[in-house]
C-alpha cells in the first residue's frame, strides 16, 4: 500500500514512528518530496530513516542526485547522519 494511502487512511499516525526504510525506492518516486514529506511526518523527534538511493546508475531515475535528496530532507527537518557503509541515515530534528 502506498506511503500517502497510509498516511491519509489515518493508519501512521504523526510522530508515531522511530524509524522508517526505504532500500531502493526513493529513486523510483517521481513526486519524492512529498514521500519523505509523509515520512518526515511520521517521524517521532529523533526518529530515523535508514535509506539506499542509487545515483548515477543507466536505469532511469526520477531523482537526480544525492544532494538534491538532502536539500529536500533538510528543508522537512531531516538531518543527515554519519553513513552505515552504503546505507545512508537522516534524523529527524
Amino acid at each position: 500500500m502506498p506511503l500517502e494511502t497510509v498516511m491519509d487512511q489515518g493508519l501512521v499516525i504523526d510522530r508515531s514512528l522511530d524509524c522508517a526504510v526505504a532500500f531502493d525506492v526513493l529513486e523510483h518516486i517521481p513526486d519524492y518530496p512529498k514521500y519523505l514529506e509523509a515520512i518526515s511526518r511520521s517521524l517521532r523527534v529523533g526518529g530515523k530513516v535508514y535509506y539506499y538511493a542509487p545515483f548515477g546508475h543507466s536505469e532511469p531515475s526520477h531523482m537526480d542526485d544525492a544532494h538534491g535528496l538532502l536539500r529536500v530532507a533538510a528543508s522537512l527537518g531531516l538531518k543527515q547522519h554519519p553513513a552505515l557503509g552504503i546505507v545512508s541515515c537522516l534524523v529527524k530534528a
